[in-house]
């Protein structure tokens, strides 16, 4: 008999008739084949894949079925923390969080388990954050990590770079000089999460050729110009290869805070120096009374040209690195926030501006949101964005569509997201045994935070309730 093995995470019919599984959906083939001569047979895949939904369909032949088991490959750590909602589509996206969050995080920090079961640096950002909360650990993150401290300079990477993805490095060299700063940063987190000087100390080395690689770019205002390979903002109009070019504005805010992070890290005088220079050069060239430009170009004779690239992302990145603040630009950030987000129609409402995606900054708005107490939009644009997914596959996506990853982690910080809007939790710090609490929270929704069964915190619509509690409520 010949046998096909088709799956796919998602019923691409949607109308409960005969199930749709296209195999071939999220730019992988999806089949497992066998040919086999008549006899009993017992199979095991010998890597994961990730399915909801299974076809077996016999080719030729002919086969009696006798059983189908799954065997699950996720974090079991996932049990330290039980988060429950009155709200079904609240409970609904917090479920999901989590169980997309487990799928990813079994050895490192994955991308999806599906197309590409790899560490992407950006992606372990997020991820990162929601693991800390979950399992009240970052033993995942501290085996990513490690590899970055570890790995000898990549063969077919510049001298410092790093790469992109690892394990899973591309061999023709591309990658993404941006994603080298986003590890710069998630260092900077780790450390508060965890105190593990060791590994920060472990990293000095690549931290510190990262930053000599990132000098050679800087121009004769001190912005770096003109990277090289993938330079990468977000997935939207950002992107563009006329937004990028150049001076790019996003990837210079995020080098000012890589640089000021690592001055942190490493008591470097003058990497702080350089990050609030950066900043200030940042807030004179690509303000243009109304918004953050995306970059500035060159002319013939080699002056500076403002161009009139201008997106809803760069905004969130001026706001989400500090370039910008709520009260050094009232109007932008009042525009940012009532105007733009996620349900703006780009073709009636600021065509000029290009709009956000899920990957970096809506994410990114989200927090801003948080930042500045903006709970009941924050609420609102969590949960009508992030529900149908949950209801649909049980997990998180990467694009608001189905043709990519349906399951993919760095969603699952939405769920740090929930409990600073319903439980007013800006963090909890399992090392310290302290939780930091807001007294700003949304009242109206009945949530219960239960904590390695030993501590609870209930949002009961009027006030916060806390049962059993091992740790310290420090107010903010």
């Amino acid at each position: 008999s010949e046998i096909y093995f088709l799956f796919d995470e998602i019923d691409m019919d949607q109308k409960g008739n005969l199930v749709d599984i296209t195999f071939y959906r999220n730019t992988t083939h999806n089949v497992i084949t066998y040919k086999l001569k008549k006899g009993r047979y017992e199979h095991i895949s010998f890597e994961p894949y990730t399915l909801k939904y299974l076809r077996i369909a016999v080719i030729s032949g002919s086969i009696i079925l006798k059983n189908v088991d799954l065997v699950l490959y996720e974090n079991p750590d996932i049990n330290n923390i039980s988060l429950k909602f009155e709200n079904e589509k609240l409970q609904k996206v917090a479920d999901a969080a989590i169980s997309t969050f487990a799928q990813n995080a079994v050895d490192i920090l994955t991308d999806c388990p599906s197309r590409e079961r790899a560490g992407w640096l950006c992606d372990s950002y997020f991820t990162s954050k929601a693991e800390n909360l979950i399992t009240g650990k970052n033993l995942v993150e501290r085996n990513f990590l490690e590899n970055y401290a570890l790995i000898d300079q990549y063969p077919t990477l510049p001298k410092g770079m790093i790469p992109m993805c690892y394990p899973g490095e591309f061999p023709d060299g591309t990658f993404i000089p941006n994603w080298s700063l986003f590890y710069i940063l998630e260092l900077s987190d780790y450390l508060d999460r965890t105190n593990d000087k060791e590994l920060i100390d472990l990293s000095k080395e690549k931290v510190d050729g990262i930053l000599n690689y990132f000098s050679k770019f800087e121009n004769e205002i001190g912005l770096l110009e003109n990277l090289e390979n993938w330079v990468f903002v977000e997935w939207s109009k950002a992107n563009d290869p006329e937004y990028i070019c150049g001076v790019n504005f996003p990837s210079n805010m995020l080098y000012s805070r890589a640089l000021y992070l690592a001055g942190k890290l490493y008591s470097n005088e003058d990497y702080i120096k350089k990050s609030v220079l950066i900043a200030k050069t940042i807030n004179e060239y690509s303000f243009n009374g109304e918004f953050f430009i995306d970059n500035m170009i060159r002319n013939k004779k080699n002056e500076f040209i403002k161009t009139d690239h201008i997106t809803e992302t760069c905004q969130y990145y001026a706001f989400y690195f500090d370039i910008a603040t709520k009260e050094t630009y009232p109007e932008l950030f009042e525009k940012m926030i009532n105007i733009f987000g996620p349900t703006r129609n780009e073709n009636e409402v600021y065509r000029n501006v290009a709009k956000s995606n899920v990957i970096v900054g809506d994410y990114f708005r989200l927090f801003i949101l948080l930042k500045y107490g903006l709970l009941d939009l924050a609420n609102k644009e969590t949960v009508d964005y992030f529900y149908e997914m949950a209801n649909k596959t049980g997990t998180l996506w990467e694009h608001e569509s189905t043709w990519a990853s349906l399951n993919h982690g760095l969603t699952s910080v939405i769920l740090n997201i929930m409990i600073n809007i319903y439980l007013g939790i800006e963090k909890i710090d399992y090392n310290k045994k302290e939780i930091y609490i807001k007294n700003n929270f949304i009242k109206n929704e009945y949530c219960k935070l239960k904590i390695s069964d030993n501590s609870t915190i209930i949002n009961n619509k009027k006030e916060l309730i806390f049962e059993g509690n091992e740790f310290n409520i420090i107010y903010k």
